[in-house]
């Protein structure tokens, strides 16, 4: 079963993963407990999406997908869907992976959050996981542990 959580930094600089539900534990209230815990929120910019999408190929996964903000004209990215295509096709080939960086670049300033999320796809488990630029992630439970485990670590803002 899907879960949706919020990601957060403690005092540590470690993850950590908070479940909610809109209709008993709203966004708002996730927000508000962080808060009085001490924890940061943790926002995707450009430059972090770029160290998380090396960090897919490198775990043997794929990037199914990058949501660009709706602001934006999705014409502007037909280049980059199709890079995104090509590494997967690829294996996940440096080459490939080098030129989608590069290209994302191109368009994305890097504090920027232009992106509006990726879709990470888990070839083992066949299980794919949204990861949002407000640090909202969706997936299953154990597929989110995962990602956080071998993607997120070592992050750097």
């Amino acid at each position: 079963m899907d879960i949706q959580a919020k990601l957060f930094l403690n005092t540590q600089n470690d993850i950590e993963i908070i479940p909610y539900d809109y209709l008993q534990n709203g966004y708002r209230k996730v927000l508000e407990d962080s808060y009085e815990k001490n924890l940061r929120q943790i926002i995707f910019t450009t430059s972090l999406y770029k160290q998380v999408i090396e960090k897919i190929y490198e775990e043997n996964m794929l990037l199914l997908k990058i949501n660009f903000m709706d602001c934006l004209d999705e014409q502007d990215f037909t280049d980059i869907k199709e890079l995104v295509s090509q590494s997967n096709i690829s294996s996940g080939k440096s080459t490939y992976i080098s030129i989608l960086l590069k290209e994302i670049e191109r368009f994305a300033n890097h504090e920027s959050i232009d992106i509006k999320s990726i879709i990470v796809f888990d070839k083992e488990t066949k299980q794919k996981v949204e990861v949002y630029n407000n640090g909202v992630i969706l997936g299953e439970k154990n597929q989110i542990e995962k990602i956080n485990s071998n993607i997120f670590v070592g992050l750097k803002d």
